[in-house]
């Protein structure tokens, strides 16, 4: 009799998955040296490239920097629960920073600067209370600081937002002796600007004859 067909392959765990993701998001050339970024592997068997991983094979540590990556941060890597360092500065990445990532809770380290981000800063990062190093300087961000960062980032050591013209507002009490932001690089510590009017409504057609 035939042989009985072979199981199916398991699925790759859920931190290769959402690595994939970002690479799905990427329109510039994918790096070489970063091949081993490929569907149906494992990124912790062995790890791919600039991928640390725990004991337990879970992502811990991910450094993409100086890549020319250009793309956006994907919200599935809000799974990555239990990464501590998520570095990627000096590429070429857009979109705002994910609401989603609040659920990153053990992160220490996210360098995010030099590349295009805009948006504003997400409250919902309030959560993130251990980050010691939080850098987005040289971006697009606007606006002011969400006053829950204050009080969640307290124990951050450097937070750097240098380079984004835009933010304004005061900066939050918790993190006012942290923050890095160079003089004339941002709006900050001025008041925000009022939003502009809306637009005039066009004038109503002549009356017909």
């Amino acid at each position: 009799p035939p042989s009985p067909p072979l199981p199916p392959s398991p699925p790759p765990p859920f931190g290769s998955v959402a690595l994939l993701a970002l690479r799905d998001t990427v329109v510039s050339v994918w790096p070489a040296s970063h091949a081993d970024w490929a569907a149906g592997s494992d990124a912790c068997s062995p790890p791919w490239t600039g991928v640390q991983c725990s004991g337990a094979g879970r992502v811990t540590h991910v450094d993409l920097s100086f890549l020319g990556l250009q793309g956006e941060l994907p919200d599935l890597w809000s799974g990555l629960t239990h990464a501590e360092s998520l570095v990627l500065p000096n590429n070429m990445l857009g979109g705002t920073l994910p609401a989603a990532w609040s659920s990153l809770t053990r992160l220490t380290r996210l360098e995010l600067q030099s590349n295009a981000l805009s948006g504003t800063l997400p409250v919902e990062w309030s959560t993130l209370t251990g980050i010691d190093t939080l850098n987005l300087g040289h971006n697009q961000l606007h606006s002011d600081i969400p006053a829950a960062l204050g009080g969640s980032m307290a124990s951050s050591t450097r937070v750097v937002l240098t380079g984004n013209t835009l933010l304004c507002g005061n900066v939050p009490a918790g993190i006012t002796a942290v923050v890095v932001a160079d003089a004339g690089t941002t709006g900050l510590n001025a008041p925000c600007p009022s939003p502009p009017p809306p637009p005039s409504p066009p004038p109503s057609p002549p009356p017909s004859p």
